[in-house]
């Protein structure tokens, strides 16, 4: 069973053979929040007696465990299974993404320590990273990643410093516009990015069916695309900067697949390679047909 704290929104599985029969009453152990989580039906006035003693004695709720999730000192930590790889469905956890919280934290703090999540602790965070809510707020994180990343290529190019490489979102126009066109760009530039992310999530995700994966669903590859950009942050430095964002971005793209979906490697880099080895083998005659000219 599934239990969602509805203020938090912190969530957790919980093998319902571990839930006492007579419990509705959860404290998430991240808030503190109490709240009821089922309605168990009551047939007589000596059950509803025999319970309300039994609830008595038992101080201990079926969140008590959890508690140690909630500390700040482990706030990037998940419990793991013995291989200390993949931990079992029933015993993950989920825990807030900054930038899903913007009321609570602020929009630049939530914006910077998500970043911070992604590029440093990316097994941690895709681990326990809820596939619920939206897609507007994924989408906007993304969106500014890539307008930040194509706001400083230009830069760097009027500065006339080389800046090589192309980003997650598939630069396929070769951005080489100044002036008033680079402006009007970057104004139309959400929109296709909005496009080509969404053709790229299912791309990618009837990949990881193709190889029996995909076990969280299309939002949970969507999210993973946007978060995995995170760090593109670094064209912020010229030459080497985007170089190591695309490689980063890519590796923390890999891992989310891997622990969003809970899957092997192995299955990971074939769906990833899918899309390439298509796209090589779609190149060929096109090759062959510009030779022939």
């Amino acid at each position: 069973m599934e239990i969602t704290c509805p203020r938090c929104g912190f969530s957790k599985d919980i093998p319902e053979e571990k839930i006492p029969s007579n419990a509705q009453i959860a404290t998430c152990p991240k808030c503190k929040h109490k709240f009821k989580f089922r309605d168990i039906p009551k047939s007589t006035e000596k059950e509803i007696r025999e319970e309300k003693v039994e609830r008595e004695k038992k101080s201990e709720d079926i969140w008590a465990s959890l508690e140690k999730l909630s500390s700040e000192n482990e706030k990037y930590s998940l419990a793991e299974s013995s291989d200390g790889d993949q931990e079992d469905e029933s015993t993950r956890a989920t825990h807030s993404i900054p930038w899903e919280e913007l009321e609570q934290k602020g929009f630049f703090a939530g914006f910077f320590e998500t970043i911070k999540m992604v590029c440093l602790y990316p097994k941690e965070f895709f681990n326990s990273m809820p596939t619920t809510g939206g897609y507007t707020r994924p989408l906007i994180f993304y969106l500014l990643i890539s307008e930040f990343y194509t706001a400083f290529r230009m830069i760097w190019s009027l500065a006339g410093v080389g800046f090589m490489g192309h980003g997650p979102q598939m630069d396929i126009l070769n951005l080489g516009l100044h002036g008033m066109a680079s402006l009007l760009w970057l104004l139309f530039y959400p929109i296709l990015l909005t496009i080509l992310l969404f053709i790229a999530t299912g791309i990618n995700h009837l990949c990881l069916m193709l190889v029996k994966d995909g076990s969280r669903g299309f939002k949970g590859t969507f999210k993973v695309l946007c978060y995995s950009s995170a760090p593109m942050i670094m064209s912020l430095f010229p030459i080497l900067g985007p170089i190591i964002g695309i490689l980063w971005s890519s590796v923390c793209n890999f891992l989310g697949y891997k622990y969003v979906h809970k899957t092997s490697g192995v299955k990971v880099a074939i769906a990833m390679l899918i899309p390439v080895l298509i796209i090589f083998l779609l190149s060929i005659p096109m090759a062959l047909r510009m030779k022939g000219m």
